[in-house]
């Protein structure tokens, strides 16, 4: 099944990119509302906050001001002690009622930093739910960029990151509970077929020449799997509960092509032995069907783990609004080439063609991506203004006679 454009030429995703702009609006719009009302409890927060201060400042300006003058009154008022003690007791109490006031302000402060806290927390949640909602459940293409297999007590755990349209890297843990394939431990053979491959050399008893070290690792299990784009580390054992160190098949990209070597622990440390170049291919043959295996384990998706754009995690730095204007990026330019080749102003228009050859017709009516928008901040439905929601339609036909 291939998708095209409504004029019938190759449309560049292998995906339903209409469903997902769909997704993306309702999710994306929702999630970049609470981040503004984040900005707005902000900058409300901010102008409170100085309104206090300045007001505390008052507060002790006038203080110190009033004990100045009555100072400056004791010294030049007759010499009478009771005049000077009645002065002094003003002085203290003037102090203290500034002192009061002051602290009433900074507790009001403070409980209404906590208020704002709360309310902007409550915003962030809403707006992580919203992008992982969408990130889950959203068809969003883009290829496996690494993935992390491990055995646990007999249950593996399987983390996928795939990069997306825009440079986003996102990381998904997989609920193998549902990835039926790998509920229970697996061995080499059920994913690469049986493999054997030389670990090492060893001499003959009595004997002084050497001869190659076979070891069968087909009947082994997967123990840990860390995939990247340019090489893997494959951890083995024939007894997964066996104290044994597991053996490593390590593979790396060099500027020739991939180089690959064993890694075991012997007693007198690590024995690190360079594979030859047919167990090499045989070891590419394993990375490359683990990396099948780490695709498939995206449809079994069931929470983000974490959201790279540049190398930071913006989950964790409450940047969230950066993987909106990133996907909005990434959006905007294919939504206007598919509206430009659309025949309906009101809508946007693709087709899907299947392997038989029969072709149908998908379209998104823009009335509801603008409806998505509805009673969102102003800010928010300026930025998604990049994408096509207007009927250009009414705008270019002539009025009905």
């Amino acid at each position: 099944m291939r998708f095209l454009y409504a004029d019938s030429e190759p449309f560049p995703l292998a995906y339903d990119f209409l469903a997902t702009l769909e997704r993306f609006v309702q999710h994306a719009g929702r999630a970049a509302h609470s981040e503004a009302q984040v900005a707005r409890l902000r900058q409300v927060h901010l102008k409170r906050s100085k309104s206090i201060a300045d007001t505390v400042a008052a507060l002790e300006e006038q203080a110190d001001e009033t004990y100045l003058q009555l100072d400056t009154a004791k010294i030049t008022a007759p010499n009478n002690a009771v005049v000077g003690s009645y002065m002094d007791k003003v002085a203290a109490y003037s102090r203290q009622a500034a002192e009061e006031l002051a602290a009433e302000q900074r507790s009001h402060l403070q409980r209404v930093s906590v208020a704002a806290d709360e309310e902007i927390s409550g915003h962030r949640r809403t707006a992580r739910a919203e992008l992982e909602t969408f990130l889950i459940e959203g068809e969003l293409g883009g290829e496996l960029v690494n993935a992390i297999i491990e055995l646990r007590d007999g249950v593996y755990a399987i983390e996928a990151t795939r990069r997306l349209i825009g440079g986003a890297e996102v990381t998904y843990h997989i609920a193998t509970e549902r990835f039926e394939a790998w509920r229970e431990p697996r061995k080499v053979s059920s994913i690469a077929g049986e493999m054997e491959i030389q670990v090492g050399m060893k001499k003959k008893f009595l004997r002084s020449d050497l001869t190659r070290e076979m070891m069968r690792v087909g009947d082994h299990t997967i123990m840990r799997a860390v995939l990247g784009e340019g090489g893997a580390e494959i951890a083995l054992k024939k007894k997964p509960d066996h104290p044994k160190p597991p053996i490593t098949l390590v593979l790396g990209r060099e500027d020739d092509g991939l180089d690959a070597y064993i890694e075991r622990q012997q007693a007198d440390g690590s024995d690190l032995f360079p594979a030859i170049p047919s167990d090499t291919e045989k070891i590419v043959g394993l990375w490359e069907a683990l990396q099948e295996v780490s695709q498939r384990a995206l449809d079994f998706r069931d929470a983000v783990v974490r959201v790279e754009i540049g190398g930071i995690d913006i989950f964790v730095e409450d940047t969230l609004d950066t993987i909106v204007e990133n996907l909005l990026e990434a959006y905007a330019p294919i939504a206007r080439e598919i509206e430009a080749r659309s025949p309906s102003g009101r809508e946007l228009s693709l087709k899907i063609e299947h392997p038989d050859g029969r072709r149908e017709e998908r379209y998104l009516e823009k009335a509801k991506l603008r409806a998505a928008l509805e009673g969102l901040d102003p800010t928010v439905q300026n930025r998604f203004a990049r994408l096509p929601l207007e009927d250009t339609r009414s705008m270019s036909s002539p009025p009905p006679a």
